[in-house]
């Protein structure tokens, strides 16, 4: 089988991709061909097709999204194909949909379409799942018995081997709030567009019901298949080859990647010359991730300690992106970024000239592991989640108006989100933010081994067993520390 190809637009956020889309799309409804435009978010269609029509007022454009009334009697997948089935085969024109939707498209119409895919979707999802007792829910239907390559023997395909239940378990038209656990897990199992792997040690371990596996990770990824047999697909995203989704499907799918002639050189400019208005500022050589955020220094954590200051360096108003669990209670003077940012170009965003990024983006170390073993290098796993998170939020700012004057500053945590910002705006600075915030601890540091006696160890095993009964008696019993200790 030959390796599919598709375009790439890879543009500096704000440089107008999808812009220079829409007369590419027009220009090829002009001359009776059809073009979809596969967008993240009904808000960004409706913009769109605002901005297609008073364009191009002769050329025909329409949208098919979810309405949100108890009227819409049809899915939109079904209403998508009606239109594709009745509409006539010699007239070009444009139709924008949700992502969501063109991935639930069958192959029927493909052929007759192009696709532009603006904004990319997620390529990658995790499910951490704690299922000792309850796993045979979704296992039973399961099927584990293809490796995802020759070179990864451990790592297993996962495929629906009963459709039924799993299509039950995923309705849960009964509302149950454990069934409702599986949901997610279940949906992407039975999603043909979707790739699930598993370890085949973690699997066997949870199946014995031996109880030596509790949690274990599903890995499911979004495949080439998502966006193939349509005339030509083309994907945009911002800085497109540090994406995921350029990395996965290269390493999984065998996709090539062509530049896209027309498009990428419609563009208002290539790379971003702002950067003489812009410094960024950092606080730490070492990487940042949540769990450092949430440890304890001086009265609160290290989060708290970060945020204060960059309030220092930014003053009272400026944009802010935390952890969805942290950003009600940060920075009451800050406006708040939505957590997925992509496209948006609001005006109460775009007026400001102050960034705070304290919003961390990192894999597990068992994620970051099995990403590691498909190909992905640590740097490349920094790029694509963290550092390409931060660029996207800092580009709601005014540094998406190319006719912007005002300095702008962007604190980030991290040198190393620093410096690779920094490479995306020539001419930028960077300095460090003087404080007393320590390095977080460098991952596999040794620790300090305590040996202990013989005798240390019957008694605190005896102890633990006098602990143990007291709280049999519904009593409490203080564990004594062996007298010889220091």
């Amino acid at each position: 089988m030959s390796s599919p190809v598709f375009y790439s637009v890879s543009a500096p956020a704000g440089s107008g991709k999808t812009y220079a889309a829409i007369d590419y799309a027009a220009q090829l409804a002009q001359n009776n061909q059809k073009v979809l435009i596969a967008q993240p978010s009904i808000p960004l269609i409706n913009q769109t097709e605002t901005d297609f029509k008073a364009r191009y007022a002769n050329v025909p454009v329409s949208s098919i999204v979810s309405n949100s009334g108890t009227y819409n009697s049809r899915s939109v997948v079904a209403r998508i194909l009606n239109h594709m089935e009745q509409t006539d085969p010699a007239i070009g024109e444009v139709l924008l949909i949700s992502q969501q939707a063109l991935g639930r498209l069958p192959d029927a119409y493909r052929q007759f379409w192009h696709v532009i895919v603006d904004e990319l979707p997620q390529a990658f999802t995790a499910h951490d799942m704690s299922m000792a007792k309850s796993h045979g829910f979704i296992t039973a239907h399961l099927r584990i018995d293809e490796p995802l390559s020759a070179t990864l023997p451990d790592i297993m395909v996962v495929e629906a081997a009963d459709i039924g239940p799993l299509r039950e378990l995923s309705e849960n038209k009964s509302g149950d709030k454990a069934f409702g656990l599986f949901k997610e897990l279940t949906d992407d199992v039975l999603n043909e567009d979707k790739l699930v792997c598993v370890s085949a040690q973690e699997y066997a371990e949870l199946v014995s019901n031996l109880g030596k596996r509790k949690e274990i990770t599903f890995y499911a990824f979004q495949k080439s298949e998502f966006v193939s047999g349509f005339a030509s697909v083309t994907m945009m995203g911002a800085n497109f080859e540090d994406t995921e989704i350029a990395h996965i499907w290269s390493r999984l799918d065998n996709v090539q990647w062509k530049p896209h002639p027309v498009i990428g050189t419609k563009l208002r400019y290539q790379q971003h010359t702002s950067g003489h208005r812009l410094t960024i500022k950092y606080l730490i050589q070492g990487n940042w991730s949540q769990s450092f955020a949430n440890s304890t220094f001086e009265s609160g954590t290290i989060l708290d300690a970060v945020c204060s200051a960059m309030e220092g360096e930014l003053g009272d108003e400026f944009l802010f992106q935390s952890n969805k669990k942290h950003e009600d209670s940060i920075f009451e003077d800050g406006i708040k970024l939505p957590q997925i940012v992509h496209g948006l170009n609001r005006p109460k965003f775009v007026r400001q000239n102050a960034v705070a990024l304290v919003k961390a983006i990192n894999h597990s170390s068992g994620v970051a592991a099995f990403l590691k073993a498909i190909g992905f290098t640590a740097e490349e796993l920094k790029v694509t989640m963290q550092y390409q998170g931060e660029y996207q939020a800092m580009m709601r700012s005014s540094l998406r108006n190319p006719n912007a004057t005002a300095p702008v500053t962007v604190c980030v945590v991290s040198e190393g989100s620093a410096k690779w910002l920094q490479d995306k705006f020539p001419g930028s600075t960077v300095e460090r933010i003087a404080s007393d915030i320590p390095e977080p601890k460098q991952a596999g540091a040794p620790k300090k081994r305590v040996t202990l006696s013989g005798a240390e160890r019957t008694w605190d095993s005896k102890e633990r067993a006098k602990a143990k009964i007291a709280a049999a008696k519904g009593e409490a019993y203080k564990i004594r520390p062996w007298p010889g200790k220091k």
